[in-house]
């Protein structure tokens, strides 16, 4: 960061600076005796790694903390707060960190009291002893808690979309495997059966055309019928069948009316061969339609099978943000889909599920990875309230809206039991919990909360009552203050 300009640091300016406002005469000017009021413009003011030389107040502009994460820089805070503080902050240790943890920039031209990391662990040692012991204690306690948390956080997220994709592909892997048993025993069948008599040329063009136009309008069923009108259909091809000694005729009349052919073809095929005096073809024609009826559905459901995970492996990177960049523009329901894809074992067939989105919400520019873990935490939350209380008709409502110009509304409402009032501004707050001793530790609704307001300068609020409940998020449609 290029420095425009740096002048001597006047006590009365730091005396306007909450984390100094009570100290002494002389306290602020020992301070300033190893410290400079500087200005620079807006880039990188250090880097995770670097040595930790200074301890920064801002006095005016805006900065980001980072810190480095799976390859890439993850915003921690977003800051205008005049007198916030970042750089060597603990430099009163015994053994203070030589490098900086996180990387700090400016977003626009930011003025910051400069002070030197030595000196001002040395100040802070020798005023205050008491609270350098008490905050020594406390620090070497929360890094344990920290790291044991962070690393209990990261597992749990793993699990929770390993289980929902493993869930989710178990199905089409498993149609896929069976279809592939299938199509093998179908060639096995085809290379076993029995050389048939063939036609005699004059009947060939007509069992062709027969082929082709029972295809043809297989091929162009698109079904609706009702199940009755199925069954009848069934019924009567089947005694088509039976009349004309077929042997299990009620398979065959399901596969032929599943490909929309009935009777009337029937009828209409053994009136055609009879004309070419070749009816004894009937009983090849009709198991020729039906195998190829039976081939192109299997064919139809590998690829709907295929599609499936297909879609699993898009919503997973789309969850995770695997194939992008960190701060993107996003698109909100896409955001909500595939986090509601990735649960999708944990939100069990005793639940239902509602979408419901504004077509007029536009992409937005957000951290669309964090996003989708703050959805995660609350859609948890809700449907672990309404498994509670093992409602049969549990219902989780997730809707989208554009409240104005500038504001897209998200929200995630259960039919659990509601949380009483004298808890409700308690939840979004940092180890709050309700849940007994070994089913939470209370970060997951406070993890929400700073991606959701922190991060992206949006709102959370909850509305509650007997009959369930409401998280409100609101984010700002041009993305985070100063993201640009």
């Amino acid at each position: 960061m290029k420095l425009i300009r740096e002048s001597a640091c006047d006590p009365e300016l730091l005396r306007t600076l909450f984390l100094f406002e009570h100290l002494s005469d002389g306290q602020l000017a020992s301070l300033c005796r190893h410290a400079q009021l500087a200005e620079f413009e807006a880039g990188p003011l250090f880097h995770e790694g670097q040595p930790a030389t200074s301890f920064f107040v801002l006095v005016d502009g805006e900065l980001v903390v980072s810190k480095r994460a799976g390859g890439r820089d993850v915003e921690a805070i977003h800051t205008t707060h005049r007198g916030s503080y970042c750089g060597a902050v603990a430099a009163f240790l015994d053994e203070p960190p030589e490098r900086y943890d996180f990387s700090v920039r400016a977003c626009r031209p930011t003025q910051l009291v400069c002070i030197d990391a030595a000196e001002f662990g040395r100040f802070v040692r020798n005023e205050f002893p008491m609270a350098v012991h008490m905050l020594q204690g406390m620090f070497v306690d929360w890094e344990g808690a920290h790291r044991l948390l962070n690393r209990q956080d990261r597992i749990q997220a793993a699990g929770t979309v390993s289980a929902g994709l493993m869930h989710g592909l178990n199905n089409p892997v498993g149609a896929i495997v069976r279809i592939a048993a299938e199509l093998r025993a179908r060639t096995t069948d085809t290379r076993e059966r029995p050389v048939r008599r063939g036609p005699s040329s004059g009947t060939t063009e007509t069992l062709d055309e027969l082929r082709r136009e029972a295809l043809d309008a297989t091929a162009g069923y698109s079904g609706g019928q009702s199940a009755l009108d199925i069954a009848d259909c069934e019924d009567e091809v089947a005694d088509w069948l039976s009349a004309r000694g077929f042997d299990e005729p009620w398979d065959i009349a399901s596969t032929l009316v599943a490909g929309g052919l009935g009777v009337t073809f029937l009828d209409s095929a053994t009136a055609r061969l009879a004309e070419v005096d070749a009816p004894s073809d009937l009983r090849e024609l009709i198991f020729g339609i039906t195998d190829s009826i039976e081939m192109q559905h299997l064919i139809d459901e590998l690829a709907e099978a295929s599609a499936r995970v297909s879609a699993l492996v898009a919503a997973a990177q789309q969850y995770s943000q695997l194939d992008s960049t960190p701060f993107v523009v996003a698109d909100v329901r896409e955001l909500l889909d595939s986090t509601l894809t990735v649960l999708a074992d944990f939100l069990d067939d005793e639940l239902t599920v509602v979408r419901r989105y504004d077509d007029r919400v536009p992409p937005i520019p957000c951290y669309a990875g964090e996003l989708n873990q703050a959805w995660t935490n609350i859609i948890t939350n809700a449907a672990e309230a309404m498994r509670h209380i093992a409602a049969p008709d549990s219902i989780l409502t997730v809707s989208t809206h554009l409240t104005d110009a500038a504001t897209v509304q998200i929200e995630i409402c259960d039919t659990g039991p509601g949380i009483p009032e004298d808890v409700r501004q308690q939840i979004f707050l940092p180890f709050y919990t309700t849940k007994a001793v070994d089913e939470g530790i209370g970060i997951g609704l406070d993890l929400a909360w700073r991606v959701i307001v922190d991060k992206h300068g949006g709102t959370l609020t909850v509305e509650s009552n007997e009959a369930g409940t409401r998280i409100i998020a609101r984010l700002p449609v041009n993305g985070p203050v100063g993201s640009s």
